[in-house]
């Protein structure tokens, strides 16, 4: 690999990491100005722009939150952003009773309503050989899609850091990952966002999600060999 190959790849880690991290803020709770400033600078702006030409990966924001376009927000809007989504966040994956959309991997997995399922615990097994202990572990079943992605996130951001042997290791767990979990209901999930987001925010994020999820996974066999 010549330099402005290795350069290029770097970049490329680099964006993945901080989509990853992007994408984990966005299905982890409800949105306050910080996720609403953080979609909008300078850094993302530059991981959309590497990801894009690498991979034709689509910038979703494009429009005010509220007119059903995408999630990005002008700045004399941000302060409104957390009253115009907090209740649609609740609406969708917190809800009274059952919520619009489900969160964990094994709900889709299994088709059964409940949480702690086996394929949770080999999640957690997962995160356990790597190091990774989430916030809330024992609380918060660990195949929660927010968690996952955090978990791609710290795995991903070490490969920014690592050399090249262990970055070989770390591609390879990221891939396994991918292709043993994430892959397996990424796309039903996105469908039900689609399906019952009325803002256009969340609707955006999780086409973003499926498609920037598959393509890091076609992405991932041709470095972690």
């Amino acid at each position: 690999m010549n330099q402005v190959q290795s350069d290029a790849l770097d970049e490329v880690l680099v964006a993945r990491a901080a989509m990853y991290g992007l994408l984990q803020r966005v299905f982890s709770d409800v949105p306050d100005r910080a996720l609403a400033e953080n979609e909008s600078c300078e850094v993302m702006d530059q991981c959309f722009e590497v990801l894009g030409e690498a991979w034709g990966l689509r910038d979703c924001r494009t429009c005010k939150v509220g007119e059903g376009a995408g999630p990005k927000v002008p700045e004399q809007d941000i302060d409104a952003v957390p009253l115009t989504l907090e209740g649609e966040y609740n609406r969708l994956f917190v809800g009274v009773g059952k919520p619009a959309v489900c969160m964990w991997e094994s709900i889709y997995a299994t088709g059964i309503n409940a949480l702690f399922q086996p394929n949770t615990l080999e999640v957690r097994n997962v995160y356990l050989r790597n190091g990774f202990k989430p916030l809330g572990m024992g609380k918060v079943a660990d195949d929660h899609m927010a968690i996952e992605l955090a978990f791609m996130r710290e795995l991903a951001l070490e490969t920014t850091r690592a050399g090249e042997a262990q970055r070989a290791s770390l591609l390879t767990e990221q891939r396994l990952f991918l292709e043993e979990h994430l892959l397996r209901w990424v796309d039903a999930f996105a469908e039900r966002v689609v399906e019952h987001d009325r803002s256009g925010y969340y609707r955006d994020y999780a086409r973003l999600l499926a498609d920037f999820v598959d393509k890091d996974a076609a992405f991932l066999p041709g470095v972690s060999a």
